[in-house]
């Protein structure tokens, strides 16, 4: 892991080669693919604000002491990026950052209060906070892992145009998906700064975030029931136990959660995945027997749909 402690490098240009090289390895699903001459205006408009140079830091290793486990590259243009999985039960208590945050949840559950207003993060979502925002957050039964994108207010301003703190209700669409993908596939030397662009771009054009919604008590019970186990719940015999069709299950938790109840769960083995990789030192083949996939092949394939990455990278990257 030497390798994650060099410089970035200065790259104003797309790196040829790259996009084709990750669609040999891994086909784009319908949809996915990136639509750059929707985002090349904003790509320019984006580059005047922004000046890419080289980490002053370099990246900074995270882990240890029952927090977060991940990266961290703090930039000199006053944009930082981290990639952290926080354990199941982490909790932070109210506190506000100096710096605007466009969080992407990637995987897992949180539940994070903003300016006294409280919002559930389940499975894949987007998260954006101002500059001196008051929150407190607690990590799910599985922990989850973020991607978040930290600057000054006046730049996310000009990069991101006005944006309402709270979270989206509805999962990362593919674009932004394959777009995180690309930074996990990529050797962190090559961590594209068109990338990071692109994600900019790409919440820019997401849809407005929703005001929370109080979920039935029984609409609760049924997410707390898949997120304490998901590997052994079984989702049509939730319904039946409370006693509604399972259709109307998945339409009442995508109205409240923005998410299926399958997709859920499947988020949720995922993060507690990575949580056994990243504090046991135990074969790839157990960690995923212990987070309830089959196998690892079947562990692998779900780390590669929700994540872009295989089941080595995760370890290399969030192991203590």
């Amino acid at each position: 892991m030497s390798a994650m402690l060099g410089r970035v490098p200065v790259m104003f240009a797309i790196v040829k080669g790259l996009l084709p090289r990750l669609a040999r390895r891994e086909p784009l699903s319908q949809g996915a693919t990136l639509d750059r001459t929707v985002l090349y205006r904003q790509h320019s408009e984006m580059l005047k604000d922004i000046a890419f140079q080289p980490a002053a830091s370099g990246w900074r290793r995270m882990g240890g002491g029952g927090g977060p486990v991940g990266w961290f590259n703090k930039r000199p243009e006053g944009l930082a990026i981290s990639l952290a999985y926080y354990p199941p039960g982490h909790e932070q208590e109210l506190h506000y950052h100096d710096q605007a945050q466009l969080t992407f949840q990637l995987v897992g559950m949180l539940e994070e209060s903003i300016s006294r207003r409280n919002y559930e993060a389940l499975g894949s979502a987007i998260g954006f906070k101002p500059a001196g925002s008051p929150h407190k957050d607690r990590w799910g039964a599985a922990g989850a892992m973020l991607l978040t994108l930290s600057m000054p207010q006046e730049l996310a301003d000009r990069l991101l145009g006005a944006q309402e703190p709270g979270w989206t209700p509805n999962s990362l669409p593919p674009a932004t998906v394959q777009t995180i993908g690309l930074l996990f596939a990529a050797q962190p030397a090559e961590f594209q700064n068109e990338t990071v662009i692109d994600l900019l771009a790409l919440a820019r054009r997401r849809e407005g975030i929703a005001a929370p919604q109080q979920a039935p008590q029984w609409l609760a019970r049924v997410r707390d029931a898949i997120a304490g186990d998901p590997a052994g719940c079984k989702i049509e015999h939730i319904a039946e136990a409370a006693g509604i069709h399972r259709v109307y299950l998945a339409r009442q938790f995508r109205r409240y959660f923005g998410t299926s109840p399958s997709l859920f769960r499947r988020s949720m083995m995922t993060a507690s995945l990575i949580n056994h990789m990243s504090n046991r030192d135990l074969p790839l083949s157990l960690s995923a027997q212990d987070a309830g996939f089959y196998d690892q092949s079947h562990a692998a394939r779900s780390l590669r749909g929700e994540l872009g990455i295989n089941l080595s990278q995760a370890r290399a990257l969030f192991r203590c």
